[in-house]
């Protein structure tokens, strides 16, 4: 579980240099800009630091264990509530509501077929 949350954090630290940069990027005053870019450079060495350490200490079944948690949470992040979006259009409704009948007249096609 360590591991885990080392990783949260290195993609925390990703989401804030991003966030910092895009700041900067959007400021007016000098001197905003180039704290917000050094605190850009500083997560950045954060993000180089975090991952060198987490490719020293990971061994295969952590890893492979993380690489598992992180699909998990990707699956459940993104990819169900998108399919959950899609199955509440009209459509899909309709079209979940003639599959089964379709699936009862091949049914019934093969086994009056074969008699």
């Amino acid at each position: 579980m360590r591991f885990l949350a080392q990783r949260r954090q290195i993609r925390d630290l990703r989401e804030a240099d991003r966030f910092c940069l895009e700041a900067a990027r959007r400021t007016t005053d000098a001197s905003t800009r180039k704290l917000l870019g050094d605190l850009a450079t500083a997560e950045a060495g954060q993000q180089v630091r975090a991952g060198s350490l987490a490719a020293t200490h990971l061994d295969e079944d952590a890893r492979a264990t993380e690489d598992r948690s992180a699909h998990r949470q990707f699956v459940l992040t993104w990819v169900q509530p998108g399919l959950a979006g899609l199955m509440d259009t009209p459509f899909c409704r309709a079209a979940f509501q003639v599959a089964p009948g379709g699936a009862l007249v091949f049914a019934a096609d093969v086994l009056i077929g074969s008699a």
